[in-house]
């Protein structure tokens, strides 16, 4: 026994004086004799963990001389060095000490001595780990470098279910450690081939953000989207769901319309058809495409696949559809559909006083946008007496409605009553100063009055381009005044009719969001 423990003590001060020797070798060559830049930090760190705990043990000193040779290249040698690592006996020292550390420095006092390994340790093994599963990449040990992997989560998760606390270790690369473990283990995975675990990985990680800084979160989230769309489908859940969800809705927004609709389609076919928020999207980036007869067809699909309970907004973009190809007839019958399916519902919702509140209020929000609609169908028609009913019916429903007022505006203007439209838009901007449509209808009004000066009108225009990039009637109003200008803004005014011109060729029947 005495024997055994003599030839432990021998291997230990043999890694030390292993490590120390080439550690030293290495600070004194020059910096050309290598290819690759080593991390000179390895001493300062040897010195800090001997600092510490007055001596360097025989897993750090095999980090610290596994991490020397990963950085030199020597791969084989590297994993050969932190093989030797016995996780057995480390991995329940490490959670023990973590935990230990991230508890008030009271209740630690009182339960416990100190943690068996500084927080610094910790930090070098975690990072050992984490090389150990680069080099069996390298290797092309894919699932053996998973696995070696996520013992980094297991360790992490284990002993700070809450994530590290703020400021926690400081002086060690935990946090970057854990990072770089949990942007990896997906991909090793995948290269494993075992999709299913890599997708349960990326969920791993998402579930547990509170992790990660914010650059990693989005680029998992990045990483995963694109994992479902080509590779792991049937595996999808609402985490992936929502995120295909939002990178089709951001594509859309800056009007890359092919990506788009590429993760709209994806969408749909995860969801297998069920949701009508999927549905709907689709729809809309086919009409910035100016693809509206396609557009219609998608609705029609998503109808035979829903309840009525859920068709009203279905209904309202359908009919807009129709609007936008000129099916004025058709879009009236879809529209006085929707109010019939409101009205149901609304009986409904009166006989659950559970769900009144909520679903109420929901269904007088899109029966008041369905009146509006009409109403303007019915000014493309000159019937100006029933876009008024349809009005009077919007303002029993509520009457603080800025939309409303912005439509009996527009119902003015047509009428060519330019200064009661001008009053209208203004009370409409008095209940909501925010209301893009009424800043942009004021302006064209004031400037063609021309009473007001054009600085004004054009503060309107400039308001409303802060609140909404992508309005292209603000732009191009916008660009009228700089032509009125004179030909010193000829360039600015070039500018804000390009912006238009781009925006309108993809817009949609209605707001991508």
């Amino acid at each position: 026994m005495k024997l055994e423990n003599e030839m432990i003590r021998s291997s230990e001060s043999l890694a030390v004086n292993d490590y120390s020797s080439d550690a030293n070798d290495y600070s004194s060559q020059a910096t050309g004799e290598n290819d690759k830049k080593i991390d000179t930090g390895n001493i300062e760190e040897a010195e800090s963990s001997l600092r510490e705990n007055g001596s360097l043990n025989y897993e750090e000193a095999r980090a610290l001389l596994g991490r020397y040779e990963y950085q030199k290249g020597n791969i084989e040698a590297a994993l050969h060095v932190f093989e030797g690592i016995d996780l057995a006996t480390v991995v329940p020292k490490m959670k023990t000490s973590l935990t230990q550390r991230s508890e008030p420095r009271k209740k630690v006092s009182h339960n416990y001595g100190d943690p068996p390994l500084s927080t610094h340790a910790v930090g070098l093994l975690l990072e050992a780990i984490y090389l150990k599963s680069k080099s069996l990449q390298m290797l092309q040990r894919y699932k053996e470098a998973a696995q070696s992997c996520k013992v980094i989560l297991d360790i992490i998760e284990s002993s700070l279910p809450e994530g590290l606390p703020e400021n926690f270790g400081t002086d060690c690369k935990l946090q970057e450690t854990l990072n770089h473990a949990i942007e990896l283990l997906p991909e090793l995975w995948k290269l494993a081939g075992s999709p299913q675990e890599a997708v349960l990985s990326f969920r791993r990680a998402l579930l547990h953000h509170q992790t990660l800084n914010a650059e990693t979160t989005a680029k998992i989230q990045k990483d995963f989207a694109y994992f479902l769309l080509y590779n792991g489908g049937e595996e999808a859940v609402p985490p992936n769901l929502r995120i295909v969800y939002n990178l089709s809705l951001e594509n859309a927004e800056q009007r890359k319309l092919d990506v788009a609709l590429s993760y709209a389609k994806r969408l749909v076919k995860l969801e297998g058809g069920s949701s009508v928020k999927g549905w709907i999207l689709l729809a809309r980036i086919l009409s910035g495409q100016k693809r509206f007869s396609e557009g219609e067809t998608v609705i029609n699909a998503a109808l035979e696949q829903t309840g009525k309970w859920d068709q009203g907004e279905l209904l309202r973009t359908k009919a807009r559809l129709q609007v936008a190809q000129g099916e004025i007839k058709n879009a009236i019958q879809t529209y006085t559909q929707i109010l019939a399916v409101l009205q149901v519902q609304g009986k409904s919702f009166r006989s659950q006083k559970k769900n009144h509140e909520i679903g109420g209020k929901h269904l007088k929000s899109l029966e008041m946008e369905t009146w509006h609609d009409l109403a303007m169908v019915y000014m493309k028609l000159s019937q100006w007496s029933d876009a008024e009913a349809c009005l009077l019916k919007s303002e029993s429903i509520y009457y603080y409605s800025a939309s409303r007022l912005h439509i009996t505006g527009l119902l003015y203007e047509a009428k060519g009553l330019d200064k009661e439209a001008q009053k209208a838009y203004e009370l409409a901007l008095d209940m909501d100063p925010g209301h893009v449509a009424s800043l942009v209808s004021l302006a064209v009004i004031i400037r063609r009055a021309g009473v007001k000066p054009a600085a004004a009108a054009k503060s309107f225009l400039t308001e409303a381009l802060r609140l909404d990039r992508l309005n292209s009637l603000a732009w191009y109003n916008l660009g009228l005044f700089y032509k009125e200008d004179g030909p010193m803004f000829m360039r600015e005014a070039a500018n804000c009719f390009e912006a238009a011109s781009i925006l309108e060729e993809t817009e949609p029947i209605e707001p991508f969001r």
